[in-house]
């Protein structure tokens, strides 16, 4: 078997900076969610007022369990936030909740830049799934 150590100058530093780039998430969610927001407001209705200001009113907002396991999914039109989010006021998980609905905006025709990036990785998304007419048309 062959071993090129050109892979380790390669691989080494990306798995580093990747581990670093945890770390440092895990550490900031930790330290400010010690941080309360001046309104009291919690993650799920920080998201649901981004959504409704960007006219986008079909994606449903549910809780899961997990550990900074935030996602929207284009295909059910879920905005899934993990429960420490969800129910939080902290600043932490106000931020968490006010990025994921911009992944929701991938999915409304007004929107061509993010396409592109959708283009490139991601199945087509549409608008309706049983029509086959892209969002990004």
């Amino acid at each position: 078997m062959f071993f090129d150590p050109l892979y380790l100058i390669i691989m080494v530093p990306g798995l580093l900076l990747s581990l670093w780039a945890s770390w440092r998430t895990k550490s900031s969610f930790k330290k400010y969610s010690q941080v309360r927001s001046a309104r009291g407001m919690t993650g799920a209705q920080a998201a649901d007022r981004l959504l409704a200001g960007a006219g986008i009113d079909d994606v449903e907002i549910v809780p899961t369990s997990g550990f900074l396991s935030d996602y929207y999914n284009p295909v059910t039109k879920k905005l899934t936030l993990s429960e420490g989010v969800f129910q939080s006021t902290s600043v932490a998980a106000l931020g968490i909740a006010c990025h994921e609905p911009g992944h929701a905006r991938f999915n409304t025709p007004v929107t061509t830049l993010p396409c592109g990036r959708a283009r490139l990785w991601s199945p087509p998304l549409t608008s309706d799934p049983r029509s086959g007419t892209s969002a990004c048309s």
